[in-house]
């Protein structure tokens, strides 16, 4: 009935003017059905849960099934098309001149209500775009989950750490270091600063690699280099030459490299 009422009616309830944004006076549609209920059922249909509601869902129905509105499939903005509204209003016989009494001087609230109006429907668009995102995202393949980082290894880490900063403690004091740094004393060089502290950083493992300028690098080993313009076969070897050497923790057998030497082949080689 709600259906059939709203398709009954005849005033042009579709406002188009030149150069303005079409008006849909969707409050008077809603008003003006209720009460076509009202005579058609009596005043007991207002007992019916959430009547007004019903009505404001069809006919919002009823405006995206003849693309005044946009529905959940189209990504609209704009407004509604005057040219699309006059053949509504031309299809439907909407005959009836309808003249919806305002307030004299209200012509700003009136463009403030557009403007909303305008600003909801570009929400609406926009909240369209995040839903096919989020379904997008749904039906994506899962991805691979990130290994969780081994407590252990971060725990030795650390140990590792803190006996580097004891080696330092033991030679220069946190304390005399930071008097230092506040600038109380100045007895402290540069040079004596930074041998210890090579000299703890080699006690941990720290070391300035390869010795050799020239030797033969097998693949198992070329990981720890740069190699410049080449690469070493698999069971294979190159003679090469040390264009810089690197820096690397020689931690429990392995070596961890922190600056990689760089290696070009040596002319023997080529």
């Amino acid at each position: 009935m709600i259906w059939w009422c709203i398709r009954a009616r005849r005033e042009e309830y579709l406002e188009v003017r030149p150069k303005e944004p079409v008006r849909i006076e969707f409050a008077f549609v809603v008003e003006k059905v209720v009460e076509d209920l009202k005579g058609w059922c009596g005043p007991e249909i207002e007992q019916l849960p959430d009547l007004t509601g019903e009505v404001e869902r069809e006919l919002n129905a009823w405006l995206s099934y003849s693309r005044l509105e946009p529905s959940s499939d189209d990504n609209v903005a704009d407004g509604v098309d005057p040219e699309l509204a006059k053949a509504f209003i031309k299809h439907n016989e909407l005959t009836t001149k309808l003249l919806i009494l305002r307030a004299p001087g209200h012509s700003e609230q009136d463009e403030k209500i557009s403007e909303l109006e305008a600003l909801v429907r570009q929400y609406a668009a926009e909240n369209r775009v995040l839903e096919d995102l989020v379904g997008s995202l749904k039906n994506a393949p899962p991805t691979t989950p990130v290994a969780s980082i081994d407590s252990s290894v971060v725990t030795d880490s650390l140990s590792e750490l803190r006996e580097v900063l004891k080696t330092i403690d033991t030679k220069y004091s946190f304390d005399a270091l930071n008097s230092v740094q506040l600038g109380e004393q100045t007895h402290l060089t540069l040079r004596s600063f930074v041998s210890h502290l090579f000299y703890a950083l080699r006690k941990k493992g720290l070391s300035e690699y390869p010795k050799d300028e020239e030797f033969d690098l097998t693949y198992e080993a070329s990981g720890l280099y740069d190699c410049d313009g080449f690469e070493v076969p698999p069971s294979g070897k190159v003679q090469v030459k040390v264009t810089r050497r690197g820096w690397a923790l020689n931690s429990r057998g392995k070596w961890l490299p922190i600056r990689r030497a760089r290696v070009v082949m040596s002319n023997a080689h080529q």
